[in-house]
């Protein structure tokens, strides 16, 4: 498979993916739960301009970490609304946008033709389809999660020490996710600290992982 044509190839996972998750999705009426909790809280901060604290009926509710929140509000800063589509919307882009980075790394990791395989695999899963396209912040938690697993792989594979600017990008996705989704984005610590040997300040031998 030549290289332009398997890079063209990596796109089709993509727009299935899309084609999956975004018709539709402003059509379901959100009424309850932790759906409903989020669109509130960005409507809350669309209505008092107030995106540091989010709030409910005046209440303060710090229960939910803000980056769901405010991606929901900025999709719906043009219409000066929240609506079922700008709720639900960013958590399809995300499952999209999860899509490409995981087979970013499954290329890094085995090539192209594993990279596509495993995008149409993860895109026509029914447990991330189905996240896809609710208002919950696990599609934008999951797309950090990878991204960070992603840029850790950058950074030691090859061997030797770690490169700088990927482990910075490693500890930066981290954060985000933590920001996206609260503990669940530290997830990728524990195997990236496993993998990684801080007495040889490079990944752990073959005989420590054993």
């Amino acid at each position: 498979m030549g290289s332009t044509a398997g890079l063209a190839l990596l796109l089709l996972p993509l727009l299935v993916a899309a084609a999956l998750y975004l018709p539709g999705i402003g059509r379901r009426l959100i009424y309850a739960g932790d759906e409903a909790r989020y669109a509130i809280l960005a409507r809350t901060m669309l209505e008092t301009g107030d995106w540091l604290v989010p709030r409910i009926s005046g209440e303060v509710r710090m229960a939910k970490t803000p980056l769901f929140i405010w991606s929901i509000a900025a999709l719906s800063l043009p219409g000066g609304k929240v609506t079922e589509l700008t709720a639900v919307l960013p958590a399809a882009l995300s499952g999209i946008a999860g899509v490409g980075m995981t087979m970013l790394l499954a290329r890094r990791m085995f090539g192209v033709r594993a990279a596509l395989l495993t995008g149409f695999i993860l895109a026509t899963t029914c447990g991330y389809f189905g996240l896809a396209r609710v208002a919950l912040a696990d599609m934008m938690v999951t797309f950090w999660v990878v991204a960070s697993v992603a840029a850790f792989w950058d950074a030691v594979a090859d061997g030797g020490a770690s490169r700088r600017l990927p482990m910075a990008l490693f500890w930066v996705c981290v954060a985000v996710g933590l920001a996206a989704k609260g503990p669940a984005g530290l997830m990728p610590l524990l195997p990236c600290g496993r993998f990684w040997s801080p007495r040889t300040a490079g990944p752990a031998s073959e005989s420590s992982v054993r």
